[in-house]
């Protein structure tokens, strides 16, 4: 299956969409569905690649509540409605109703002055209201024809009056289909960031931790996995006092900046900073920077012998001290000892 799949609630909205496919260069594949019919065909789509649905009227809603990928709604355009005016009022009808669900949206009254018919226009929240509406519409209204989705023309027909189905045109699936590119591609712009950010939070020496106002984990990188000794996929996402122990949690919950705070934790000493994220005075996130001491005397250590190698030496050795006291001997040789055991005494 292509990322784009078209969900077409009838068959002509499916002849349509193949010629679409034929002048349009965004790959896209084609389902016939109407509501529930058609599931398991875009279960299958969604297990082989479908990344975002393009469909209309209940069908759409249906395919929103059912998963949760993107679904893009085919429009209904005015030129759908003038062409489904100018077919029925051709065959003499001239109260005609148009039912559809809420989510279909047009300008009522662009067409009520322009033409010789009468025209009433009903929207549902669902489309199990449909039926009941088109009741309402034929005794109350009088109306002798009904547009709109499949449900309301099949509604109409078993009612004896007539049911126009309310087609989309070429235009309208083009439109769709446009967006749903667009939505695709912002989608791989917004995950390539965050594999970019991923990739350098996880590239760092330190570990990072954000906290959101609710206390629940929103950043986790492997360097704070090392030292807090909890791994990323049992904490991430979860409320801290749920997810780590309290005397971590006592550290991290305070929303109070500190700098360069030395705490123990999990018998380490950390180098602990942390710094609230405030817009327009209200708490975002907390940003928590941990680090251990002894990676930052490693570290210390490696360029101090990195420059002693590069030529970058003390002028002076021990035998320029002055003094000879026994408390300067007694200094002397302290510091020679600190001086061979590179940092580790």
């Amino acid at each position: 299956m292509e990322e784009i799949l078209i969900v077409a609630p009838y068959n002509e909205l499916e002849q349509l969409a193949e010629k679409v496919k034929k002048s349009v260069n965004i790959p896209f594949s084609i389902v016939l569905g109407n509501l529930s019919q058609g599931i398991d065909k875009v279960e299958k789509g969604i297990k082989t690649g479908t990344k975002i649905i393009v469909s209309r009227g209940g069908t759409a809603e249906n395919l929103r509540k059912k998963f949760d990928i993107p679904v893009v709604e085919i429009p209904v355009t005015s030129f759908d409605i003038l062409r489904a005016i100018s077919n029925i009022s051709g065959k003499g009808y001239k109260k005609i109703a148009f039912v559809t669900t809420s989510n279909i949206i047009f300008k009522t009254d662009y067409f009520n002055k322009i033409l010789d018919v009468t025209l009433e226009f009903e929207s549902c929240n669902k489309v199990s209201e449909i039926p009941g509406k088109v009741e309402y519409l034929i005794k109350n209204k009088g109306v002798d024809a009904v547009a709109g989705d499949v449900t309301a023309t099949n509604e109409a027909l078993k009612r004896g009056i007539y049911g126009e189905l309310l087609q989309s045109g070429e235009e309208a699936i083009v439109h769709a289909l446009i967006h749903a590119k667009e939505i695709l591609e912002l989608n791989l712009k917004e995950k390539a960031k965050l594999k970019k950010f991923e990739t350098i939070l996880n590239m760092v020496r330190e570990g990072v931790i954000t906290v959101d106002p609710n206390d629940d984990l929103t950043v986790y990188n492997s360097s704070v996995e090392k030292i807090l000794g909890y791994p990323k996929n049992k904490v991430l996402g979860n409320n801290i006092n749920e997810c780590l122990p309290e005397d971590i949690v006592d550290k991290l919950s305070e929303k109070m900046e500190e700098a360069n705070m030395v705490t123990q934790i999990n018998g380490k000493n950390v180098v602990f900073n942390k710094i609230p994220i405030c817009i327009d005075n209200k708490l975002c996130d907390t940003v928590i920077i941990l680090e251990e001491t002894s990676n930052i005397e490693k570290l210390e250590l490696k360029i101090r012998k990195n420059l002693s190698e590069n030529g970058f030496v003390a002028k002076h050795t021990f035998p320029d001290i002055i003094g000879d006291s026994d408390e300067m001997s007694k200094v002397k040789s302290q510091a020679i000892k600190f001086a061979k055991s590179e940092g580790q005494y």
